[in-house]
């Protein structure tokens, strides 16, 4: 059986917060070992079925006890041959880190929980000094970090050097134990028994009483409440650490009576049902349980803006956040709260932050799924057919996608993020105009795109997936992905010495890069069965063909019209990379003024300008720029034929696999493509369309002959293309490949 030890410096912790993570770990199948300071040990800790560890760790690093603790944990970590071995607080995440050392070199893993940084905005310059060094380097002897609010996590992956970092909203709020009703007496009697009144306003801060939670900022606010608003109550349940100093100060300022201190109470739920508002003045948070369980109560909230709260209220929506120790701006939102200015906010709120969310995140981590994803592409990303469907079928799958590209002409400028149905994905963009198509020309500006690449990969490693297309970004993500343990997929969108103008005393050395990436990837991608010979001198670990199939849907279809004519003329169409080599200028002289004919072409690339002024010039050539993946969809479903002409002397498109292609079977319409381009034996075979020579005058002729024969569609190919070809089949074999990957952490 697997064994996993958790350790802490208080065996409360075990009860109040572990409970979620240790069923978790026992559904996996883990016998579950707690060491902490049992001095705390109450009767709750037997419902958990843990095998109890009692050390004698202290929470302050000052204590000449943790040396002990230290040994003691040397040895129950030597002697319990642990799987997996997550710890918690500040002086548990040391000790244990520490002693974890050995072990972790033979493959146990090690997991810590910072539920709160000792350093953070505004903390003192000691602490800084003291935990920040520590924090730092022990992250190094750590597998996977978790931090619970967004301040720890922004500085854990900018400074840390832990494997993987991640972030969860808090340890999860058990939503079960609010799901009860109380009567009206109930409540009734439950306020005499605290002494409160019907028309009191009743604020509660359940926490341990602590220079930490500083209750003494609310009993002044309550202070100066009380001199216009009497029935205001402030309850103060939870354990007391000053040593009855609150109480004192309460009674200094005339406020006993207005401020009941609970000690440490079971029964929070009930007590939040007769409750008006939560507050909290707390110098330092992690994330606030308590907040939380105001929130799943539906209670509005006014709290000091400390990391945590902050990340919980919202100021003017669900409650009021206030400086530390502003007893004015407290006592001016709570008055808000009396006024009814906020009364109850949407529950729904709280969903992420439930316990239920939380154990589904927690047993990701720990299965060790890898569910964050860096997609790497030299464009814009933004209407790239293949982007959108690989990044679509992957955030149907649950994975977190974000993209780096290269805005090379300004088109995603506007754009944050690439939107389907199923999610986005974050746009990251390097910005740097550049031609497409312009070879050893643009060599400086690539290389400036590398190091931009290198750079934001490296400093940002909150990823656990490299998706690299190409390599213009294959090279890059090779050499991150081995430095930082990561994976790689590699796309191969097109074989680089085959497609790009490598002068002939490089390309040896292109391709020796090239297949150092596909021998390294943990997953190759090739678009089609005959690039395999392609990549013959490559030895990769996993290859698959994913075919550059559309994601076609009802819906794209019952879209609105994206055509510019609706005359009775043949109408041909093409959207792709507009540059030479693919018959398209050829096509454009060869059709304008043609009465029979219009050309719908669309896309980026060197010869935009000159279709865009073709289109102006002529009545039957329209130019659509760049589209939307399902605009370019809707768009050839108003067309008539597809046209994939691509140059046969350029050695690649002896294995092109164009979009086009799979469309038009989709599509039910037949195609136009050259002969000797890999494609034109599977179009003759199936009878997709015609097979022409790479000249435009073979090219209107075979037009002429489906204007003069009026066979345009063909239901067959569809039946081709949904046997074989469909992208839900293409998704099917792209996330298997991805989940297998994820097992092999």
């Amino acid at each position: 059986m697997k064994k996993c030890l958790i350790v802490s410096t208080v065996s409360r912790q075990f009860t109040l917060f572990e409970r979620g993570n240790i069923q978790v770990l026992k559904s996996l199948g883990y016998e579950v070992h707690c060491a902490a300071n049992f001095s705390d040990e109450n009767p709750a800790l037997d419902e958990l079925g843990i095998i109890k560890h009692p050390i004698d760790i202290q929470r302050s690093p000052y204590s000449l006890r943790n040396i002990k603790a230290y040994k003691q944990l040397n040895q129950i970590i030597k002697e319990g041959d642990y799987n997996l071995i997550h710890c918690h607080s500040p002086m548990g995440g040391v000790l244990t880190r520490l002693a974890a050392r050995k072990t972790r070199k033979n493959g146990t893993k090690v997991f810590y929980t910072a539920h709160g940084f000792h350093f953070y905005k505004g903390a003192p310059i000691k602490n800084w000094l003291m935990y920040y060094p520590v924090e730092k380097w022990l992250s190094k002897y750590t597998d996977t970090l978790i931090t619970i609010n967004k301040e720890d996590y922004s500085i854990a992956k900018n400074k840390f050097k832990a494997k993987r970092i991640e972030f969860v909203n808090g340890i999860g709020v058990d939503e079960s134990k609010f799901n009860f009703e109380m009567t009206d007496q109930e409540k009734e009697d439950l306020r005499k028994e605290l002494g409160l009144s019907k028309n009191d306003f009743v604020m509660i801060y359940p926490a341990e009483l602590s220079y930490r939670k500083n209750q003494g900022m609310l009993i002044e606010c309550v202070a100066e409440l009380v001199k216009t608003n009497p029935n205001v109550k402030l309850l103060l349940p939870g354990m007391d650490s000053m040593r009855g100093k609150y109480q004192q100060m309460a009674k200094n300022l005339s406020v006993e009576k207005n401020v009941l201190f609970l000690g440490y109470r079971l029964d929070i739920p009930k007590i939040l049902k007769i409750s008006n508002a939560g507050v909290s003045s707390s110098r330092q948070e992690g994330l606030p349980v308590n907040i939380m369980e105001a929130m799943v109560s539906g209670l509005p909230a006014v709290v000091t803006d400390c990391r945590g709260n902050s990340d919980l209220i919202k100021d003017g929506l669900n409650g009021f956040v206030v400086k530390i120790n502003d007893i004015e701006g407290m006592k001016e939102s709570i008055l808000k709260l009396i006024k009814g200015e906020i009364k109850e906010f949407n529950k729904t709120d709280i969903e992420k932050y439930t316990i239920n969310s939380i154990s589904k995140f927690m047993n990701d981590i720990y299965v060790g799924k890898n569910k964050k994803v860096v997609l790497l592409r030299s464009t814009s990303a933004i209407n790239d057919s293949r982007i959108s469907k690989e990044v679509k079928s992957l955030l149907k799958a649950g994975y977190d996608v974000r993209i780096l590209c290269w805005d090379r002409d300004g088109y995603a400028k506007n754009y944050d993020f690439i939107k389907t149905s199923e999610g986005k994905a974050r746009l990251i963009k390097f910005n740097l105009n550049c031609q497409y198509g312009n070879g050893l020309k643009s060599i400086l500006k690539m290389l400036r795109f590398e190091k931009w690449l290198y750079k934001v990969l490296k400093t940002d490693r909150d990823y656990d997936i490299i998706h690299a297309c190409d390599l213009d970004t294959g090279i890059v993500a090779r050499k991150i992905a081995r430095k930082y343990n990561k994976k790689l997929v590699y796309d191969i969108f097109d074989y680089y010495i085959d497609s790009h103008h490598i002068p002939h005393i490089a390309e040896s050395m292109v391709e020796k890069q090239e297949i150092k990436v596909i021998n390294n990837a943990d997953i190759t991608i090739i678009c089609n069965e005959w690039r395999k010979e392609q990549i013959s001198k490559a030895v990769p670990k996993k290859l698959i063909v994913i075919h550059n199939s559309p994601a076609l849907s009802d819906e794209v279809l019952a879209k609105n019209s994206v055509i510019k004519s609706h005359t009775d003329k043949i109408k041909v169409v093409y959207v792709g990379i507009l540059q030479e080599n693919r018959l398209l200028k050829e096509i454009g002289e060869a059709l304008k003024g043609n009465k029979n004919i219009e050309l719908h072409i669309g896309g980026f690339g060197n010869l935009s300008e000159y279709f865009e002024g073709l289109a102006k010039n002529y009545d039957n050539i329209f130019f659509y720029g760049t589209l939307k993946y399902e605009e370019v969809l809707k768009l050839e479903s108003e067309c008539d034929l597809l046209f994939a002409t691509y140059n046969p002397d350029i050695k690649n498109h002896k294995y092109s696999a164009p979009n086009k292609l799979y469309e038009a079977m989709a599509l039910s319409k037949q195609i136009i493509v050259c002969k000797n381009t890999g494609i034109d034996k599977f179009v003759i075979e199936n009878k997709l369309g015609q097979v022409i020579d790479y000249n435009a005058e073979d090219f209107v002729k075979k037009v002429s002959t489906y204007l003069n024969n009026k066979v345009i569609e063909n239901k067959k190919t569809k039946e081709i293309y949904l046997d074989k070809y469909d992208w839900k089949v293409m998704e099917q074999l792209l996330l298997e490949a991805y989940i297998n990957i994820a097992k092999k952490r």
